[in-house]
């Protein structure tokens, strides 16, 4: 599983002795892949099985670029959080546009 915008890494921590491979992706060299989701993640189009993004999109200059390189990466899952608009973060759009973004972004990459 790659972690995208990983920070602290406490996904990892939360998946301590479970069997997962775990790679936390971010801007901090804490991460173990410093990398931009902005640019192009440095893992081959549908190498991961699950990749996060929690709280991320929201923070990237284009969302919608950003929303495609995880599904490029991503060979089943891809999950996302977006924050709550009422707790000071930009509202990028309502629930309903969300939903339509993600279903008109991810079936640009395959996923139905």
């Amino acid at each position: 599983m790659v972690d995208v915008g990983c920070r602290t890494r406490e996904l990892e921590a939360a998946l301590s002795g479970r069997q997962v491979r775990y790679v936390g992706v971010d801007l901090d060299p804490a991460a173990g892949v410093v990398a931009d989701l902005g640019d192009r993640l440095p893992f081959e189009d549908r190498s991961v099985e699950v990749v996060t993004a929690i709280d991320v999109l929201e923070h990237t200059d284009d969302i919608h670029r950003g929303f495609s390189e995880l599904c490029r990466v991503a060979r089943e899952h891809v999950v996302i959080t977006l924050p709550n608009p009422e707790d000071r973060h930009r509202s990028l759009f309502s629930l309903e546009d969300a939903r339509a973004f993600v279903r008109s972004a991810s079936g640009r990459h395959g996923w139905g």
